[in-house]
């Protein structure tokens, strides 16, 4: 993924000191950049874009000299001159449940501090259009799903062998469809495996009958992508949801109790310091249980790129990709902009917009209150999330 570009690139050098191995890269950065990773990572022998399950087995068979690197469909590899040759686009696994399982038990668990997986149910994204997201027309990748019994038999797997407390899904929209939805909350039930688990949603997908099976089947946390208080900005970058969608399905996932999170962009082109205080507030009268504010990061073909050229200050390089830390499953920024829009005087205001943001919003008494009523018995996620929000407040500008 772009946020941990620079380490992976750094992690490259290192291991090519030491260890006298091919090194491959693949992801959503290398599919989106394929030819400038290369060149940028002099380390990467290899680099597979796109979906690479069934192509990485044919890389092994030309590293072993039984297949010619140019039969391998979507790599990207150095011709004798040092020069990145890049092969064509193989056609997208249509059927998902082909793919075999992860190799669950080859991870260490002692190396991670939480009791957590994650699983993917679906590729791709079914709306493509926003303006901001890689997927609108650049990663390729149309929407499938793997059948309710395929996932169930995953985490079946995961559930006996590895006892899991949570799992996260991280599809684009986890709620995409509500005969799939509701037929594997029903299973999922039926099996009786106890553990809670979050997942993304688009607010104009979600229904009542969804939250209520979900509820029951153990669902904790639904994140929503709403992205802005304002309309006119909802339309601008191209998210094809309304102010009444977004009430609308956290009300209805509230009513079934289950917890609500919402992204948020703020210094959106064509923004203000005045309409971003108005999200804000948005986010609060929405009674959301976790809100998450961050700058816009402006990646090359995207729409957004085009329009934060139009409406504003392009600060970076377009590979001076969004700089971050995980913190226990979460980015979070360190407030390091690539854009500035027209309404901002520089990216200091931008960063006190955002800190203005998570002020408050968790600062509030009755939210702290409330917070505490939820979680008194998880200690671990209260200090959690007081780092997290400490972090955020105290991050250096770059």
């Amino acid at each position: 993924m772009s946020p941990n570009y620079e380490g992976a690139k750094k992690l490259s050098t290192q291991l090519k000191k030491r260890i006298n191995a091919p090194l491959v890269f693949g992801g959503p950065h290398c599919s989106l950049l394929p030819v400038m990773t290369m060149e940028q990572c002099r380390d990467v022998d290899f680099l597979i874009y796109g979906e690479g399950e069934f192509v990485f087995p044919l890389l092994i068979e030309a590293i072993s000299g039984r297949l010619p690197y140019p039969d391998v469909p979507q790599l990207c590899f150095r011709d004798p001159g040092g020069s990145v040759i890049m092969n064509k686009q193989e056609r997208l696994t249509q059927n998902l449940d082909e793919i075999p399982f992860p190799a669950h038990h080859r991870f260490n668990r002692a190396l991670y501090p939480a009791n957590i997986s994650t699983l993917v149910t679906s590729r791709g994204c079914s709306y493509s259009k926003c303006a901001f997201c890689a997927r609108a027309g650049l990663l390729y990748e149309k929407y499938r799903r793997r059948t309710v019994s395929n996932v169930i038999q995953e985490l079946e797997l995961l559930h006996k062998e590895f006892k899991y407390d949570t799992v996260i899904f991280f599809d684009d929209n986890f709620v995409q469809d509500e005969d799939w939805v509701v037929e594997f909350c029903d299973n999922l039930t039926q099996k009786r495996m106890d553990f809670k688990w979050y997942c993304n949603g688009r607010v104009d997908t979600v229904t009542e009958k969804m939250t209520e099976k979900m509820a029951k089947a153990g669902c904790d946390t639904i994140m929503y992508g709403i992205e802005s208080g304002s309309q006119e900005l909802l339309d601008y970058i191209e998210k094809g949801v309304s102010i009444e969608q977004v009430k609308d399905a956290v009300e209805i996932t509230k009513r079934s109790n289950i917890k609500t999170w919402g992204y948020f962009i703020l210094g959106l082109p064509r923004e203000t310091p005045e309409s971003a205080k108005k999200t804000v507030q948005f986010a609060i009268d929405l009674g959301l249980d976790f809100a998450q504010f961050t700058p816009p990061k402006v990646f090359p073909g995207t729409k957004l790129y085009d329009l934060c050229k139009q409406e504003g200050a392009l600060l970076d390089d377009p590979d001076d990709f969004y700089n971050t830390f995980v913190y226990d499953s979460v980015l979070v920024p360190t407030l390091r902009f690539g854009f500035v829009p027209k309404a901002y005087h520089d990216k200091k205001t931008v960063a006190k917009i955002l800190k203005f943001a998570y002020i408050r919003f968790y600062l509030r008494p009755g939210y702290i209150k409330g917070f505490l009523r939820k979680n008194r018995p998880d200690m671990k996620q209260l200090i959690t999330s007081f780092l997290f929000f400490i972090r955020v407040i105290f991050s250096k500008l770059h």
